[in-house]
């Protein structure tokens, strides 16, 4: 174990039996400490780079890097291989492999999880598992969906306008366009050039 510079750093280990601590390092900063408090806990290879008032206690292979009053608090089953970069009051609880990045008051909620406030990608993004998203604001939107499974809904509000350059393809048992023109259709509309109308049932 080792502190190399910085002021009022602390390791520490409670001296209970079936605890270890080992290879744990605080390398500058204030007011860090990193700590096993017994009970069969361990606090091993791990480590606090700057930073202000950390505290770590019984995370293995885990590490906090700069930023102010984060933590993370393990046990022997978890608590393992996570890390806090940056940010302030943010806490990783009791979660393996979690990582928070920046952000300010933020405690992780599950496993293998990166927690981001927001997040700039200048490349591409790959998503192997699922995407859920509140909220897409963009300007233009180039793509091909193969396949979509489930229902959507675009806007929210009557005065909402969607535009559709290009072919409009539609199947299924109906087919409605609300208000001043209403379409309405339980079989195939079919054009070849353009449709006006203000009403066809």
């Amino acid at each position: 174990n080792a502190i190399i510079g910085g002021a009022q750093n602390n390791i520490s280990h409670s001296g209970a039996q079936n605890t270890s601590m080992y290879g744990t390092t605080i390398l500058g900063g204030q007011q860090n400490t990193m700590f096993a408090d017994g009970n069969g806990s361990v606090s091993i290879m791990s480590g606090i780079i700057a930073g202000y008032q950390h505290s770590m206690k019984n995370a293995n292979y885990s590490g906090l890097l700069a930023g102010r009053n984060n933590g993370i608090t393990g046990s022997l089953a978890a608590g393992v291989d996570s890390v806090i970069i940056g940010g302030n009051n943010n806490s990783i609880n009791l979660h393996n492999r979690s990582i928070i990045l920046g952000m300010s008051g933020k405690t992780s909620d599950a496993h293998d999880t990166v927690y981001v406030q927001n997040l700039d990608v200048s490349g591409n993004a790959t998503i192997d598992g699922g995407l859920t998203v509140h909220s897409i604001t963009s300007s233009m939107v180039t793509a091909s969906v193969v396949y979509s499974s489930g229902s959507n809904i675009f806007g929210d509000e009557t005065s909402d306008t969607h535009q559709f350059t290009g072919s409009l393809l539609v199947s299924g048992s109906s087919f409605s366009i609300d208000s001043s023109g209403n379409i309405s259709a339980s079989g195939i509309i079919s054009a070849s050039g353009n449709v006006i109308t203000n009403q066809i049932t």
